[in-house]
């Protein structure tokens, strides 16, 4: 999996101990108790004092117990580009080559930022989970929240945990395991004195977009609809968490074929998020790409390609090159030039999105038709 990112970026989420000894790091390394399905890895390290702002790092050695480690310490955060990954036969090793670099730094601090805006009440602990699913990383966001419940020293708060685990799985489409976690984590904050009945409109909302999934249309209404009005009571009319809830009364519509109503909640949604973002979003991407939906159903091909290019733009611009969100942009393209009997194109779109998701999942059932007019829940 490394191996395909070469080239690309990668930070740390924790500290990172190095040697400016090579031979205390292969020491270490050729130490590890290797098992059948892991490897060995010795990093080689580049960072240059003179061009490098963002990293912090230090040599410990002389405040540590053993000196002729020669330890260097980085920072929680830095980040590192992948230079080469390459099998060394001699030391029955993997080198990888990383060099310190300043290049995301700012764009993570602006994406952070921004994610903090749309989750106020959410701690950096929570938040990180979040991150990682709006990556694509599902597994590794369930995982993580999986852990801070096996923590109980990290004092998260339980019941958002289980809202990103549902979340997780809700993105996996295992619906039963979500519905249990979201609703879960809604008996929890509601059972709270006083009852916490502004946070507790994220599980009940995802616990809409479950049913959604189910199409079981009109609870997903009540739950949509219960989810909003408290939304529009305690945050305003005008909070992204309540474009959040719009959206997906309009995904709620566009199931049920009401698509003039739907484009109405779609709209609202994309108006709120345009002036409380400062950049581009992957909430506004998704909403972007549902007045798309709207627009083809409508018949109106040149809204629909205009509506789902500037989707497919924004999402190029903030995720990963293999994402799921991606593969869903391709495919609504593609279909769109189907319906228009242009042909080559839309193989050409329907075909990298088809490749995409069998990089991401495997090539399963799903993957081997041409899965169309995916909507975007947030």
């Amino acid at each position: 999996m490394l191996k395909t990112n070469q080239g690309n970026l990668i930070s740390l989420n924790g500290y990172l101990s190095t040697s400016r000894s090579p031979d205390v790091a292969l020491g270490f390394a050729k130490a590890s108790k290797i098992q059948a399905t892991l490897c060995s890895v010795f990093y080689q390290i580049e960072c240059n004092r003179q061009n490098i702002k963002s990293t912090i790092f230090a040599d410990i050695t002389q405040q540590v117990q053993y000196a002729g480690e020669q330890e260097v310490l980085f920072d929680i955060g830095s980040t590192f580009r992948i230079v080469s990954i390459n099998e060394n036969p001699a030391t029955i090793l993997w080198t990888i080559k990383l060099s310190a670099t300043d290049a995301g730094a700012q764009e993570a601090r602006e994406y952070i930022q921004v994610n903090r805006k749309s989750n106020e009440e959410t701690s950096m602990t929570i938040l990180f989970g979040i991150l990682l699913a709006e990556m694509g990383k599902y597994d590794q966001s369930r995982k993580y929240f999986e852990y801070l419940l096996a923590n109980p020293k990290i004092e998260p708060d339980i019941a958002r945990v289980y809202n990103g685990i549902g979340t997780a799985y809700l993105h996996k489409s295992e619906l039963d395991e979500a519905y249990s976690n979201f609703q879960r984590s809604y008996t929890m904050m509601m059972s709270a004195n006083p009852p916490r009945e502004k946070d507790a409109t994220r599980p009940l909302s995802n616990m809409g977009l479950v049913l959604l999934r189910q199409k079981k249309y009109n609870k997903a209404l009540e739950y949509l609809t219960r989810a909003l009005f408290t939304r529009n009571e305690c945050y305003g009319e005008n909070h992204l968490e309540t474009a959040k809830t719009l959206n997906n009364l309009g995904n709620a519509y566009y199931q049920k074929q009401d698509y003039k109503l739907a484009l109405i909640y779609y709209e609202k949604s994309l108006a709120i998020q345009r002036t409380e973002f400062s950049r581009d979003h992957s909430d506004t991407a998704k909403c972007l790409n549902n007045i798309a939906l709207i627009h083809w159903k409508l018949h109106d091909v040149g809204s629909a390609l205009k509506y789902h290019a500037q989707a497919l733009d924004m999402r190029r611009k903030l995720l990963p090159p293999e994402h799921n969100e991606l593969v869903q942009s391709l495919m609504n393209i593609g279909s769109v030039y189907r319906d228009m009997n242009e042909l080559e194109t839309a193989l050409s779109y329907l075909t990298q999105a088809i490749k995409m998701q069998e990089k991401i999942f495997g090539r399963t059932d799903e993957t081997s038709g041409f899965q169309t007019t995916l909507i975007s829940s947030c």
